[in-house]
């Protein structure tokens, strides 16, 4: 599938967008909240299996260039006060949010 780079642009931007009206309508008043010293944020991917059609006409990582999954990212945030005896920061317990957004292009 071929994708133009005017979709690129736009797509991010329109979730942009999304984002920050929805950050206008749902956010918790700052005093409420105590203000963590440091966040951490980590970012992967992975591939997903998916229905016979879904992948059709998609390039993929089969012998005949065909896809079986469709890719989708994970990023997660969270706190870590404490370092354990090497340096390495602990998460704190319950501090961790998950956002796995399905791109539209493998949604039904």
């Amino acid at each position: 599938m071929a994708v133009d780079a005017k979709q690129v642009e736009r797509t991010p931007e329109a979730l942009g967008e999304e984002i920050a009206e929805d950050e206008r309508h749902c956010t918790e008043p700052c005093d409420v909240l105590p203000l963590l010293r440091t966040l951490y944020l980590g970012m992967d991917g992975t591939g997903i299996p998916l229905r016979t059609e879904e992948p059709l006409g998609r390039t993929g990582k089969q012998p005949d260039g065909s896809a079986k999954t469709g890719d989708v990212k994970l990023c997660t945030i969270w706190s870590a006060e404490s370092l354990d005896e090497e340096g390495t920061p602990i998460r704190d317990e319950g501090s961790v949010t998950y956002s796995a957004p399905m791109p539209a292009a493998i949604l039904p």
